[in-house]
């Protein structure tokens, strides 16, 4: 069984870097572009930037669903990904909204559920659940 293709969502690209050198199927998949895609590039980082492919500084609303839902994005992910397996998709910050879309795609969302995500980003809820009995 082959490496699933991962494809990782992010407006910007730096928030993704760190898993590129250990996993060969990685994708980034991000809003901006510029100097800092092309040195990615040179460092062989798979990467789409949706600024680039549209040729725009501001091509949509700065937020991962928007992003997720675009047309360029998802033939960037239909072209790199084996017709055998579901895409497998990263976000930085997970929200039910990316959930949703990610299962009307038909995209496996790799990230925690956005319900537990956000009982541990909130502070209240974190202490009550790691603090110690007694």
């Amino acid at each position: 069984m082959s490496e699933p293709t991962i494809f990782f969502f992010c407006t910007d690209p730096e928030r993704a870097l760190g898993l590129e050198r250990l996993l060969p199927n990685f994708h980034i998949v991000c809003i901006d572009g510029g100097d800092i895609v092309e040195a990615m590039r040179e460092k062989n980082v798979k990467i789409f930037s949706l600024s680039e492919e549209l040729d725009n500084p501001n091509p949509i609303k700065r937020n991962t669903n928007v992003l997720l839902q675009n047309r360029k994005a998802q033939e960037y992910i239909k072209r790199n990904t084996s017709e055998q397996s579901e895409p497998s998709i990263m976000v930085f910050k997970v929200a039910p909204n990316i959930e949703r879309t990610c299962e009307k795609l038909g995209y496996n969302l790799l990230n925690t559920s956005s319900k537990l995500n956000r009982k541990f980003e909130l502070k209240i809820s974190q202490y009550q659940s790691l603090s110690l009995p007694g």
